[in-house]
This record gives C-alpha cells, sequence and structure tokens, in this order.
C-alpha cells in the first residue's frame, strides 16, 4: 500500500519557512549562527540537496500547487509525497518527512 500524504498529512506541512529552515539546517548538520541558511527560498542552498536526493518536482495546474516526492525506490511504502506554495517549500518539506522516517541518503 501506498503512503500517499495529502497536504495537511504532512508533518511539516503547518511550519513557517523559517521553522523548516531550522529542521533541514539541522538534518543537514549547519550552524545557523555562524552561516545564513534559507533553503525553502534559495536554490544554491536547496538546489544541491533536491538534486542528491534525487526529488521530484510537478505542478498541479488544477489544484495550483507544487508536489515533491521521492519515488526513486520500488517499494511504494518508502514513497514521501508532499505539497507546498513554491517548489522549494514543497521539496524541503519532502526531505524533511523522508528522513524522519529513516529514508534519506
Amino acid at each position: 500500500m501506498c503512503r500517499f500524504n495529502p497536504p495537511s498529512a504532512s508533518r511539516y506541512s503547518k511550519l513557517s519557512n523559517a521553522e523548516l529552515n531550522l529542521v533541514i539546517a539541522e538534518i543537514e548538520k549547519i550552524d545557523t549562527s555562524v552561516v545564513v541558511f534559507d533553503p525553502c527560498s534559495n536554490w544554491a542552498q536547496g538546489g544541491p540537496i533536491i538534486e542528491r536526493e534525487k526529488i521530484e518536482l510537478h505542478f498541479d495546474v488544477d489544484e495550483e500547487y507544487w508536489e515533491a516526492d521521492t519515488l526513486e525506490t520500488k517499494d511504494y511504502e518508502l514513497w514521501t509525497m508532499v505539497y507546498g506554495d513554491t517548489p522549494l517549500v514543497a521539496a524541503m518539506r519532502c526531505y524533511a518527512e523522508h528522513v524522519a522516517r529513516g529514508n534519506a541518503t
């Protein structure tokens, strides 16, 4: 059975961008007292995570939001899909959710 996450199901869907940035900084072991880290808005910071984690991005034209998923596995139980207003926010939510499930590289 597939774990499909409707927009409200992700544990990170209600976080502000600043809060989500802190979650990602913790995952990436980045000291935010030394560097400004904003992967939810900065492609130079979020882009490498998207590439490394093979996060796929899609825009849903009917619902008008971005979808991000990590369907790089044949095991659909490990599939993570989340949503966001921007591609970076969707991707960072997806990454955080994927790591929380113990699936990140």
